[in-house]
């Protein structure tokens, strides 16, 4: 393609569940890792001859499956709305097809995470949610046992504010506000290798339940913001007199970099509990 197109890139890890997680009529119920890679184009990526360097993000296309007839919405929420609930953005309404922070999904609206919540999952979230910026309109409303990360879609990677208003302030857990130093790839990356490590909470019968697990990934939209700090991390020689694609690519060498650590808890977990991953999926437009 001559020109580049505003994509969302999903890879899908599935890894399969260890022993004690179902019973002997039932076949072994896999944790699932979703890795979401917010707005970069067709050319942006390794895999692609683009001018990023993404070694993971290389790999699991490698070793799994490229999908490179399934398209997605250009922008966050109709995104995500489509990935979380499996249907067309626009049946929800003008909030749910173009990015917004109002609420994108009615109450009670069945999504991947309580579908999968109703079937003995753990479900958690670590970084950008997007549907809905308030926090009764967060993850836990929406079938998530734990979240974690920025309700807002543009939030600073280092201060976490959103623009002046309503909605600046909404760095969370579990929709509690908080406030803390970092930048939010790192911290969102840490929360998800956590919880990764705990693996599924503790179910009735005393058994680890399998999980699921949604990150965002967010450094390629605000590629721009504090420039300085990223920018001195690419010294290739091309991107020196092309400064917006020199940010872009060193948020690309971070996003890749936290794809990389949940990655490998991922299957370290599984090599733990039971085999190897088996699946790596990844969808763009």
């Amino acid at each position: 393609m001559s020109k580049l197109t505003t994509a969302c890139f999903l890879f899908a890890l599935v890894a399969l569940a260890g022993p004690g997680l179902g019973s002997a009529a039932e076949p072994p119920r896999p944790n699932i890792l979703v890795i979401v890679a917010d707005d970069l184009g067709w050319g942006d990526v390794g895999w692609h001859g683009g001018f990023g360097k993404t070694p993971t993000m290389d790999r699991l296309v490698r070793e799994g499956v490229e999908l490179d007839r399934h398209y997605v919405q250009p922008v966050c929420t109709p995104t995500r709305t489509a990935l979380m609930t499996g249907r067309y953005p626009g049946r929800f309404g003008p909030q749910a097809i173009h990015p917004s922070n109002l609420r994108a999904l009615p109450r009670g609206t069945v999504t991947l995470a309580s579908a999968l919540k109703s079937l003995g999952y753990a479900t958690f979230q670590a970084g950008k949610w997007h549907l809905g910026s308030r926090p009764e309109w967060g993850p836990n409303a929406y079938g998530f046992d734990q979240s974690y990360g920025t309700l807002t879609g543009a939030a600073d990677p280092w201060t976490h504010k959103y623009r002046s208003g309503p909605y600046e302030d909404t760095w969370h857990r579990d929709g509690v506000r908080l406030d803390e130093e970092g930048n939010a790839t790192e911290l969102v990356t840490v929360e998800a290798e956590r919880r990764i490590r705990e693996g599924g909470v503790p179910a009735a019968a005393g058994d680890r339940k399998p999980w699921f697990s949604l990150r965002p990934l967010s450094c390629g939209p605000y590629a721009g913001r504090r420039a300085g700090r990223v920018q001195a991390a690419v010294r290739r020689r091309p991107l020196r007199r092309r400064p917006r694609q020199a940010r872009l690519a060193a948020a690309l060498g971070r996003d890749d970099f936290a794809a990389r650590r949940v990655d490998r808890s991922a299957r370290h977990s599984a090599r733990r509990n039971g085999p190897a991953p088996r699946h790596a999926h990844r969808v763009h437009e």
